[in-house]
């Protein structure tokens, strides 16, 4: 710890500097935990730990944020590396489905242990603070999971038959014979039409009581109404626990308008593969989640020597790129240059991401051929809407070069 003193512009030595280059010793026997540095620190300090970090903020050019807000749905936090941002003392804070900054409680700790992209937004709080933070998120997840299977068995008799009569009503508008629905940890439901996907998310608390319901019956009956005419449907449960099938039959003609069954997807029913490459864990996560609503495959790879091996090997052949600009090894300006030299993959289009928003970073990114790029802090939608465009683009050039062809 005493190394640390001797650092320039760090926050253990802002904190130096604040006592005077006393005490120095005793803090460095008294802090055991990195994240206590401003708790162990704020004794020997006349305003307190509270005032110490405000001065810290204030040198590091860093916002202290005194309250920090609660995530109040689970699904933010898929796929994000948790445990890792509470050894290193940070919280994250999202919006829109995007990780736009994180709350912790030393820079320097969180750098030297956690890969944070250049100029990406860090925030300034005391340990106590980010430590209830997760603590109040993680009983509100755990209050909101008690309530998901609150419902009986006689509420259930009566709720599944709705919920049956909802999914065939949007299977019958749309004329197709067949959707996906499961259940379990990300429950909802899939419909594939002539027009594309349609997906619906299934409330948690009818989730996990259908399954708890479910899983112990090999068959269910019940009776539907849809527009006058009455169906009746036969649930069959499947083994895999993940799913269960349907068949509705109409009274009169008893004739199988609808059969649902849980299964894999294969590769082939995706519409595009995007390839995913950014050093951040917190990043691939969070790209992964928001684009995987648009029946994307998503190939993440957290280093950009790794991708451009692949990329040019053909072990991997996406339709397009998606790449974080500061990364190790291999910057994003290199690592786009090295695509449009390679002639295997030249016209491979290729979005960039990046926390830099200054012309003369646009101006680079254009010079080197880069076909859009997004700033961080912006709008997650914005990544589809060009993403669809770049695609569709492509789509459109390889129809045009067929038609030359022949």
């Amino acid at each position: 710890m005493r190394n640390f003193f001797i650092k320039k512009k760090n926050t253990i030595s802002i904190i130096s500097k604040e006592l005077n280059y006393k005490y120095l010793d005793q803090i460095s026997s008294e802090v055991k935990d990195r994240r206590q540095i401003f708790k162990v620190s704020g004794k020997y300090y006349l305003g307190g730990e509270k005032a110490l970090i405000q001065k810290v903020s204030k040198v590091l050019k860093l916002k202290y944020i005194d309250t920090i807000d609660i995530l109040q749905d689970s699904k933010l936090l898929e796929g994000l590396p948790i445990k890792e941002l509470k050894a290193v003392g940070a919280y994250p804070i999202i919006k829109n489905g995007c990780v736009l900054g994180l709350v912790c409680v030393d820079r320097d700790f969180l750098e030297e242990k956690f890969p944070v992209p250049k100029k990406f937004p860090i925030y300034l709080s005391t340990w106590s603070s980010i430590q209830e933070a997760w603590i109040a998120t993680e009983k509100e997840f755990s209050e909101k999971e008690k309530v998901s299977s609150t419902y009986s068995d006689a509420e259930i008799k009566l709720v599944l038959p709705k919920f049956i009569e909802k999914i065939l009503k949007i299977a019958f508008k749309h004329k197709v014979n067949n959707f996906q629905v499961t259940l379990g940890s990300k429950p909802q439901y899939i419909i594939t039409t002539s027009e594309g996907i349609l997906k619906g998310e299934i409330n948690p608390r009818l989730s996990y009581s259908l399954y708890g319901y479910l899983k112990d019956k090999s068959f269910y009956k019940c009776s539907v109404k849809i527009d006058s005419t009455d169906h009746v449907c036969s649930v069959e449960v499947l083994n895999d626990d993940l799913g269960f099938s349907v068949i509705a039959s109409d009274k009169k003609t008893n004739k199988k308008n609808i059969k649902t069954e849980k299964k894999i997807k294969k590769k082939s029913e995706y519409t595009h593969q995007i390839l995913l490459v950014d050093d951040s864990a917190v990043f691939l996560a969070v790209l992964k989640r928001y684009l995987n609503k648009y029946n994307y495959e998503l190939i993440g790879i957290n280093d950009s020597v790794r991708a451009l091996k692949e990329l040019k090997s053909g072990n991997i052949l996406p339709d397009l790129v998606i790449s974080d600009l500061h990364m190790p090894n291999m910057t994003g300006f290199e690592f786009l240059s090295n695509i449009r030299s390679h002639k295997k993959i030249s016209k491979l289009p290729v979005v960039m991401i990046t926390s830099d928003i200054n012309i003369e970073t646009k101006l680079e990114l254009i010079g080197k051929g880069a076909d859009a790029f997004i700033g961080k802090s912006e709008d997650p939608r914005l990544i589809s809407v060009q993403v669809n465009s770049l695609l569709k683009r492509r789509a459109n050039e390889s129809l045009r070069g067929n038609g030359k062809d022949a």
